[in-house]
């Protein structure tokens, strides 16, 4: 008989455990904790117990807008926006609040963009967007900045050092120094970014320009940066040791070309690339855990009708080209990087808008999708995926294993030819808290390849146990996945193909031996739902099917939910 787990299946409409976790609820758990907050029209409700018993904390004069998580202060601290503007604070897990006092003439000003520092919890920095007349010429909107040195008690603007004569006004914005807790940047230093728009007397414009400044002091005096006295700044990069400025220069080929600066703290110099690299342009970049930053980087390429990709490695003192096969991109096409699950020096990369050198090779279904929703929209998106387990140094794509040719017949293309036949992830789950799971990744995707007899890419589940090196199919279909926190144990839920809107559940997969072997429940009478949630606690996993009673009446949703028991088998492993 096959072992299975406790299973509670329950349906409900208005309990207090399903009532603040539904659809029409905005929630947020603290991190590490059982406390969570759900927000409605005017009412923050408080959960201290993982959502059996709740409790109202706020109530206020507007509807709400959105609960906003502290980025890094997000154990205790918690904002709320309402509609008009209004800010409020918690740094108590919700047990308390009080009211932001943003300054007079932008007390309604919305939406708010708050940024925080890493080391000193009582400062804020507010970014406003700002209705303004100046003149003849009407916009919209102006960006204003303003810092907080009490937490929100009281604000001061940061004015740029730019005149504005016959200029409409500005947009400003501004970014601590500090970016992280491990930052070597002073903790006081603020950089900012002033746009200037010039315009004629009838108020046409007639250019834009970035001027770059900085504040030692908090925002009470402000300078430019000297080194782009003359120049326009592009785009501005801060990590924890250093600062990486872009300036426009002329254009090659109709393709932006720019120079990259660094600073690691005083003046700004001018980086020396690597020889080969001419004309070029940089992207977004990424900085790993072990002090290098990756910075993608674009060449303008003479009689070709697009750019090359390559990839910078930058250790604070010198840049160096990893070892990355570039690839060739359309015009708009570029790199990402971002670390690959809870795996040590694992980074992952995608490659978007690749130039179709091998249309059939590219020909690859993307299905962009949310992983708790079940609507789903289609696009041909020309995109690669590459992995590297050595922080960035060296780069190749997912492979594929098959060593008994068990799925040859969905596969079709040779998995040792990683060129021409490997693992396309539209999306992957891993668990975040399971240590003796963090090699365990789980991915919907599909096999990417180049056969011309097989002409159809299949939208499957892949699994890999070893960090990604290698990646097995686990099912013919794509499944919704999930990681209890102990134990071997994943849950998934296969996701129907055809019709997404209707999206028919009738039974739940579960493994025990990080997903070797699997079994089933059977959920009996099916499901028909329009949102999928999946939580974890201990050794449970939580599936909760969200269904849609009445497309009109909201307060009609409904849900089912499924509670997977796994805490006797583990006892008997």
């Amino acid at each position: 008989m096959e072992a299975v787990p406790k299973v509670t299946r329950e349906i409900s409409k208005t309990s207090a455990k399903e009532q603040y976790s539904s659809f029409e609820w905005e929630w947020l758990r603290f991190e590490d904790s059982v406390t969570i907050l759900a927000c409605r029209e005017r009412i923050v409700r408080l959960s201290l117990d993982n959502g059996e018993n709740w409790r109202t904390t706020l109530k206020i004069e507007e509807d709400i807008e959105q609960v906003i998580p502290d980025e890094f202060h997000g154990r205790n601290r918690a904002f709320v926006e309402d509609v008009v503007g209004h800010l409020y604070v918690t740094e108590s897990q919700g047990r308390e609040w009080r009211q932001i006092q943003k300054p007079l003439e932008v007390e309604k000003a919305y939406p708010n963009i708050l940024k925080t520092h890493p080391l000193e919890k009582n400062y804020l920095l507010l970014d406003l967007h700002v209705p303004v007349k100046y003149g003849n010429f009407n916009r919209e909107r102006e960006d204003r900045m303003y810092i907080s040195e009490d937490c929100g008690r009281s604000f001061k603007r940061i004015f740029a050092p730019v005149e504005d004569n016959n200029m409409t006004p500005g947009d400003t914005d501004c970014w601590f120094a500090v970016s992280s807790h491990n930052s070597t940047l002073s903790r006081d230093l603020i950089y900012g970014l002033h746009s200037i728009t010039t315009t004629d007397e009838q108020g046409c414009i007639i250019s834009k320009t970035k001027t770059f400044f900085y504040s030692s002091d908090l925002g009470k005096t402000t300078k430019l940066v000297e080194e782009f006295s003359a120049l326009s700044v592009s785009d501005l990069q801060i990590f924890s040791s250093g600062v990486l400025v872009t300036t426009a220069e002329e254009n090659y080929n109709k393709i932006p070309t720019e120079k990259l600066w660094v600073s690691t703290g005083g003046p700004f110099k001018e980086a020396i690339l690597p020889v080969e690299l001419k004309h070029t342009s940089f992207g977004k970049g990424f900085e790993n855990n072990f002090g290098r930053v990756l910075l993608p980087v674009y060449t303008a390429e003479t009689g070709r009708q697009g750019k090359l990709v390559h990839l910078l490695i930058w250790n604070f003192l010198t840049f160096r080209l990893s070892q990355f096969d570039s690839i060739l991109l359309n015009h708009t096409g570029f790199l990402t990087i971002e670390k690959f699950g809870n795996c040590r020096r694992t980074l992952w990369g995608q490659l978007f808008d690749v130039f179709p050198q091998d249309k059939q090779a590219q020909k690859c279904l993307s299905m962009l999708i949310c992983d708790n929703e079940t609507t789903c929209r289609k696009g041909f998106l020309k995109y690669v995926n590459v992995i590297s387990f050595n922080s960035g140094d060296t780069w190749s794509k997912p492979k594929l294993t098959d060593p008994s040719n068990k799925y040859r017949h969905l596969i079709k293309c040779d998995t040792n030819d990683l060129e021409n036949c490997s693992l396309h992830i539209f999306h992957y789950t891993h668990s975040e808290k399971n240590k003796s799971m963090e090699n365990v990744i789980m991915t919907k995707g599909a096999v990417l390849h180049s056969n011309p007899k097989f002409d159809e890419n299949c939208y499957m589940t892949f699994i890999s146990r070893d960090g990604g090196a290698n990646w097995e199919l686990a099912f013919e279909f794509p499944a919704y996945s999930v990681f209890a926190n102990v134990g071997n144990i994943i849950v998934a839920i296969p996701q129907q193909q055809k019709e997404f809107e209707k999206f028919c559940i009738t039974k739940i997969l579960f493994s025990l031996d990080q997903g070797k072997t699997w079994g089933h429940y059977d959920i009996g009478e099916p499901v028909m739902a329009g949102e999928i949630e999946l939580d974890t606690s201990n050794s449970s996993v939580i599936v909760k099917f969200n269904k849609l009673i009445d497309a009109n009446d909201f307060d009609r949703y409904n849900s089912v939910l499924c509670t997977l028991d796994f805490s006797q088998l583990l006892s008997v492993q």
